[in-house]
């Protein structure tokens, strides 16, 4: 049994106490923007009903705002009163601002203060919302030649967790759009635009009709006529197409495949931008007067592009079409697997979309292509991809390298997991900037990643087990990117990754440190392991889980930030009693706020008792510092 001792003046104590706790309440306001998925989200709900039978869906890790309508008005903030039945799951502030912090399910209480209007909501919280469906707010737009117009798309339900919309012409001739949705008529005729987010889509007729002016703005054939002498182009003479440039100049499909060229002409103001396409060979590749080219045969064929106003313009891709071993689609996307040799593949993951969650138990796949998984060497994730599937390449264990496009968002759970009694050759990861979550036991054994891990700024939540490894990981060193935006470390999601040798500055936005989360994260006496971790003076985190910093004998400073409310038993402990090098542990608050803390024995019996906490804000014989010794009976 421990007991925990310190020292301090009380009239200075005091006075620092109270300080602290309006630096604490300070600290504890929530922002006025909340973090949602693709943006900020007020979601109103109806307090005329005593219970809702919606299930408001919320990715872990996100946060939206809560406001109620009583039918007369819309009421908010601190017009409400909010609280949640298992705040371990989901927290809400007294603005209502709701986080997802584990994934399960909870009820959240919406009261307006005068208690005339109350209803309870269904809360579930998960790794990834999926989007149900897009809306634009145009089914039909008609334009001029030159004119342009924006479509907005949303996204539904609005806590979809990718909520990145992008948009496509089928016929650039006709009209352009860009990223924003802003279409461009450059030609008369009709197309359609269409807008995709996360695998889901909605379209929008666009007419765009020739309207010939002269500089006055009077119709140029009004009250004229054409065989008085009268010419419609005086003054305006054709301009030329001088090139042309396609998006692909060579592309390899398999038999059935199909990708679409985009041509680009020049100069912007060409008189006629049209263009015409033609296979040298329609029994490999064909191609469509939208550019769509489609694989048919083994073999080679040219793709030509050509400018119609007989300029002469021309551009060439080469298309090469090979016999895949198999071929299909996963979820919103397509797969096709290549033999590269007599005992080695590429399986290549194309589309616009995610991929399906497959499943994986003792041994058993259904993955389409799993009787491949050792052989599988090369992996290719177009950019379109938005969500790699949970076992997708589960046990893959001949992959050496992966490198994340930007359109992915979320990582399922043991997407590239492997059991403990394999021997996989995956050395180099690279996340992408954009990626958001990254699921449970994502890489769960990749014991071969080696170097610099780097966690992009745009992730929000690593998951339980994500990098937790069964024996030494070769992980030297973790950085997260400036401008980082995690706000949750589950459990065991690093342990025994115990070639990390290094300090871990953790970014101020992460709020949970979830059970044995660096467990291991050393080895007995070989001079590995994290020599220091460091939470800035804004650091929101305020939890650090049971055995979260165990046995990392290699760690001698620990900086807690004052936000910290609950530290889990043997958070610090290092079990070897003297080869350990933690000797103190700074705390930003105060003695009593630690004193609070450590009911939980944080550091075990087992340690040397020399381990001391200094606590900011307290004297000791006229110094600045109270020091609270640990001492063991």
């Amino acid at each position: 049994m421990k007991n925990l001792k310190y020292y301090y003046s009380k009239s200075k104590f005091h006075g620092l106490c109270i300080l602290a706790l309006f630096i604490m309440l300070f600290a504890a306001l929530p922002a006025v923007s909340v973090r949602a998925a693709g943006g900020t989200h007020n979601i109103t709900i109806d307090l005329k009903k005593k219970s809702s039978k919606k299930t408001i869906l919320l990715t872990k890790g996100y946060k939206i705002k809560i406001s109620g309508d009583t039918g007369k008005k819309i009421l908010s903030g601190k017009n409400l009163k909010y609280s949640s039945s298992n705040k371990n799951i989901a927290k809400v502030t007294n603005k209502g601002v709701i986080t997802g912090r584990k994934i399960g399910k909870c009820k959240i209480t919406i009261a307006s203060k005068d208690k005339k209007n109350k209803c309870v909501i269904t809360l579930k919280v998960v790794n990834k919302v999926a989007a149900k469906s897009v809306e634009l707010d145009m089914a039909n737009v008609t334009l001029k030649k030159g004119e342009s117009k924006r479509i907005t798309a949303k996204v539904f339900p609005e806590t979809t967790t990718n909520q990145k919309v992008s948009f496509n012409s089928s016929d650039a001739a006709v009209v352009t759009v860009s990223d924003s949705g802003v279409i461009t008529a450059m030609g008369a005729g009709q197309t359609i635009v269409t807008a995709i987010a996360d695998g889901k889509s909605a379209k929008c007729t666009v007419t765009v009709n020739e309207d010939a002016k002269d500089d006055s703005g009077n119709d140029d054939n009004k009250g004229k006529d054409d065989n008085q002498g009268n010419d419609d182009n005086q003054g305006n003479a054709d301009i030329k197409v001088a090139s042309i440039t396609l998006n692909y100049t060579s592309n390899q499909i398999p038999v059935g495949g199909a990708f679409t060229l985009t041509p680009t002409v020049a100069p912007a103001n060409a008189t006629n931008k049209n263009v015409t396409f033609k296979s040298s060979n329609t029994a490999i590749a064909t191609v469509t007067a939208a550019g769509v080219v489609s694989g048919v045969a083994a073999g080679n064929a040219t793709i030509t592009c050509t400018a119609a106003d007989g300029s002469g313009a021309s551009r060439t891709c080469s298309v090469t079409v090979i016999n895949a071993v198999m071929a299909g689609t996963s979820g919103n996307v397509s797969y096709a697997l290549y033999r590269t040799s007599n005992t080695t593949y590429r399986l290549e993951i194309t589309g616009n979309g995610a991929m399906t969650d497959y499943s994986w138990s003792y041994g058993d796949y259904n993955t389409p292509w799993h009787e491949y998984k050792a052989y599988i060497t090369e992996l290719v994730i177009g950019n379109g991809v938005t969500y790699i599937g949970a076992h997708a390449f589960d046990n893959h264990t001949a992959l050496a390298a992966l490198v994340l496009p930007t359109s992915v968002t979320g990582i399922g759970e043991g997407a590239f997991a492997v059991t403990y009694d394999r021997n996989p050759e995956l050395a180099m990861v690279t996340l992408n900037e954009g990626l958001i979550s990254i699921g449970k036991g994502a890489f769960r054994n990749q014991k071969a990643i080696s170097g610099t891990l780097t966690i992009p700024s745009t992730v929000t939540t690593i998951a339980d087990s994500a990098f937790s490894m069964n024996e030494h990981g070769k992980i030297s060193s973790l950085v997260f990117t400036n401008g980082s935006r995690l706000t949750s470390i589950g459990d065991y999601a690093f342990f025994y990754n115990d070639n990390l040798t290094c300090t871990i500055a953790f970014p101020d936005s992460l709020e949970s440190i979830g059970n044995s989360a660096f467990r291991n994260c050393c080895i007995y006496n070989s001079g590995t392991g994290i020599t220091s971790v460091s939470f800035g003076v804004n650091s929101q985190l305020e939890t650090i889980g049971a055995y979260a910093f165990d046995s990392i004998y290699k760690l001698s400073t620990i900086t807690l930030p004052v936000s910290v409310s609950s530290i889990g038993a043997g958070a610090f402990a290092q079990d070897h009693p003297t080869a350990h090098e933690l000797t103190q542990i700074n705390y930003r608050g105060t003695a009593d706020q630690y004193w609070t803390l450590c009911n939980t024995n944080a550091i075990s019996a087992t340690d040397n008792d020399n381990i001391r906490v200094s606590a900011s804000g307290n004297t000791r014989n006229s110094a600045d510092t109270a020091y609270i010794t640990y001492s063991y009976q």
